[in-house]
């Protein structure tokens, strides 16, 4: 049972681990997306400027920066060298508590770049399994509105 450095992906993974007796392993790197100049800020600008960055990534553009903040590369620099760590030597499944942005990004890494990943709404579940090469989408949360669409629910993590 692994979980980012937030408290708030402790404190989803505890119960998870309780019920099959394991302890939360807190992970660098798995952190949800630094904002930059964004971070902390509410209100429909810093939200409007989020997306902006948010939706190029998903139509591809990874270099795309949040102002003072990271890039889809950036994340993915850290995340899924994180990830390695943890599955090297894992036996059986692991779940891992992260954040909406950093998990997607990290996913569609994974899955080659070639899936459809939606939103991933607080407490929203993704599933992969190896498939001996890579990678296979199992499970993606169906209930999550599509990335970008603030009036379904669809603001960022």
């Amino acid at each position: 049972m692994h979980a980012s450095v937030a408290v708030r992906a402790q404190q989803t993974a505890a119960p998870i681990a309780a019920a099959h007796r394991l302890d939360v392993q807190v992970v660098d790197g798995i952190h949800e997306v630094f904002c930059g100049e964004l971070e902390g800020r509410s209100g429909h600008a810093a939200l409007e400027s989020f997306m902006v960055v948010y939706n190029a990534w998903w139509t591809g553009d990874l270099d795309a920066r949040l102002p003072g903040g990271e890039s889809a590369h950036d994340v993915r620099n850290r995340f899924l060298p994180a990830l390695d760590h943890i599955l090297d030597g894992a036996s059986g499944n692991v779940v891992l508590v992260s954040h909406g942005a950093a998990i997607r990004l990290a996913a569609a890494a994974l899955l080659g770049d070639t899936a459809e990943t939606r939103f991933l709404p607080n407490a929203g579940l993704v599933v992969l399994r190896p498939d001996g090469t890579g990678w296979e989408l199992e499970l993606w949360d169906g209930a999550s509105p599509v990335a970008g669409d603030v009036t379904a629910g669809g603001a960022p993590d």
